[in-house]
């Protein structure tokens, strides 16, 4: 099975997954990709993409396979924040993890955690009521 380690690396939230495979379909279906590689598509995905050109579909493939992990979180997160918390994700899952955070203000902080088919809560919300003081 072929690593995308530079494709994965444009990848770090489930937003972000839609929106390059947005980006892969556009090539794809354009006969001229070096003008779509210009115009329609971010420059960032465009220096990645542009080395996979007779290999686009496969990408395509492995960026909608990407595990995906379900984090629900207190507060709206600064992209250093998300950045950060993708780069521990993927240091003990694997760099074709995905993101998917969910913003639920009732947690009042930490996060829950949703991963293949386990769920942990480790909110301040679940501290406190297991505390009884809420």
């Amino acid at each position: 099975m072929r690593m995308y380690s530079d494709v994965y690396g444009l990848v770090l939230t489930t937003g972000d997954r839609e929106l390059l495979v947005g980006e892969i379909d556009i090539l794809v279906n354009n006969l001229y990709m070096t003008e779509a590689l210009k115009s329609e598509v971010r420059s960032t995905a465009a220096a990645v993409l542009g080395g996979y050109k007779d290999a686009l579909p496969a990408v395509r493939e492995a960026v909608k396979r990407m595990r995906e992990i379900k984090l629900g979180v207190a507060v709206e997160l600064p992209q250093r924040a998300i950045e950060g918390i993708v780069h521990r994700v993927r240091k003990y899952l694997g760099e074709d993890v995905v993101v998917d955070f969910h913003l639920w203000p009732e947690l009042i902080g930490g996060a829950t955690v949703y991963w293949e088919g386990r769920y942990g809560d480790f909110s301040l919300k679940k501290k406190l009521e297991d505390y009884g003081q809420l």
